[in-house]
Parts: structure tokens; C-alpha cells; sequence
């Protein structure tokens, strides 16, 4: 990996683990730990494993402290992962398998420059994009449940009311003769902006909607001084993202069961 790109993918991994220990602490009785060897504990309670376990800052894995980590938060009763940077090393896969962590995925981290960024043309599209704010969580819950798959209390734990507020949030809301169809999430840290939540309703996809978004998150990061915005692409997505002028800087192992 040239040192160009292990810069910008180590300042991505950065902002993404910022982006979720913010989001963590929306939640009660959330807990959030950051170890003195770059890794972190990150309990949310939501019943989903990406949003409950340890993930490493660090490419060099300190097998101890994620070890440690993962004592913390195993039997809680909650599902969980281990998330690291590359490949996880055998010792670390060792201490996931203790806890029936055995199933794993490789996610691409990409990013996207935004110095040279210019969105399309604003007729593109027939859909309004705009700012979500509190009164329209209802709307954008139910399009996150049909595009994700989650059950409505999985939601409801997902996107809390606080997150509508947030200063480093904003949430979209896409519509279609007023109707919604599609949302999206910018998280601003620093001077990168993540781009999650992106989805269409099944009936208004491949019109352009999930695209107009992703431009309208990252336009609206770099308006705020970002410099790069990252995100880390469903399998489906991932060209979509590409012919939008992101690339993958590395790739990151989830461990689960």
C-alpha cells in the first residue's frame, strides 16, 4: 500500500470509528472505551452485531486488549463483532471463536476526495431532497426498516429521536410528489463526512434516487469544509459509489456469529 493511501485510509478508519462512538452515545446505557492500543468497546444495545463490539483503530491488532474487550462485552446479551482493519491475524480470530464469533466478512473502506467534487445538475432527478428533522422520523423509519430489513423497534434503536439534533448529523429525507421514498445520513467529523443509511423504497428504485443522495450527503459535507467523505458499501452498491468517484483505500474484517 503506497503512503498516500495508507494515509487516507488511515484517517478514513479514523472518522469512521469517531462517526461510531458518536452514534453509540446516542443510545442508554450505551458504553463506549477506547483502549490504550488503539482499540475500541462499543456497546449500543441495538440487537444487531455491527452496533455492539470492538473494533481496532490500529492495523497492527493487539490481540491482548481485543481480548480484553471482548470479555466486556460477550454475555451481555446482545448480538456482537470484531471489526479490524485487513485481515484479522489468527490470534485474533482465536479469541472470536471463543465467543462463536466464526462467521466473517471482508467490507471495502472507500472514499472520495472532494477537492474536484461537483454534484449533477439539481433536474436530474424528479425528487426533493431535504434536511429530516424529528417530525419526519416516523417517514424516514419506516423507508430505513423496508430497505434494511429491520424490524420497526430495531429502527426506532437505530435512528433515536436525539440523532434528528445532532450538530454532527444530518438526516435526509428524499420525496416524490411528496411522497417519501428514499433517505440518507451524513456524520461530519473533522474534515470527513460518512455517508450510511443510503436506500429507495422498492418501488422507486433505479431512478436515480440513491445516487442523488449520495451526492447531496457529500455535497453538503464539503460545504461544511470536508474534505473527504467515506463510506463502506453494500455488495450491490458498490458500483453505483465507484461511477461516483470513490475508491477502496482497504479492506476491513467483521468476525460475528
Amino acid at each position: 500500500m503506497a503512503l498516500s493511501v495508507e494515509l487516507e485510509a488511515d484517517a478514513a478508519a479514523e472518522a469512521y470509528i469517531r462517526s461510531g462512538t458518536l452514534l453509540t452515545s446516542l443510545n442508554p446505557m450505551s458504553q463506549v472505551e477506547k483502549g490504550a492500543h488503539g482499540s475500541y468497546l462499543l456497546v449500543s444495545n441495538v440487537p444487531l452485531p455491527t452496533f455492539n463490539g470492538v473494533l481496532t483503530l490500529e492495523r497492527v491488532q493487539d490481540e491482548p486488549e481485543i481480548r480484553r474487550l471482548a470479555a466486556s462485552v460477550a454475555g451481555r446479551g446482545v448480538p456482537w463483532s470484531i471489526g479490524v482493519r485487513g485481515e484479522a491475524t489468527a490470534g485474533v480470530r482465536a479469541v472470536a471463536a471463543q465467543y462463536g464469533l466464526t462467521a466473517s466478512v471482508s467490507q471495502p473502506m472507500m472514499i472520495r476526495p472532494l477537492g474536484d467534487f461537483r454534484p449533477a445538475p439539481s433536474g436530474g432527478t424528479d425528487v426533493v431532497i431535504r434536511p429530516a428533522g424529528r417530525a419526519d422520523r416516523t417517514a424516514y423509519l419506516e423507508i430505513l426498516s423496508a430497505g434494511f430489513g429491520f424490524a420497526e423497534s430495531i429502527s426506532a434503536m437505530v435512528m433515536p429521536k436525539a440523532i434528528f439534533e445532532a450538530p454532527w448529523a444530518t438526516c435526509y429525507l428524499a420525496e416524490a410528489d411528496g411522497v417519501p421514498v428514499a433517505i440518507g445520513l451524513g456524520i461530519h467529523t473533522g474534515d470527513h463526512v460518512g455517508v450510511f443509511n443510503i436506500t429507495t423504497v422498492s418501488s422507486h428504485r433505479r431512478r436515480g434516487y440513491g445516487r442523488a443522495l449520495t451526492e447531496r450527503v457529500v455535497a453538503d459535507g464539503a460545504a461544511c469544509g470536508a474534505r473527504t467523505a467515506y463510506l463502506q458499501p453494500s455488495e450491490e452498491a458498490f458500483r453505483l459509489y465507484e461511477s461516483l468517484g470513490f475508491r477502496v483505500v482497504e479492506q476491513w474484517t467483521m468476525l460475528y456469529a
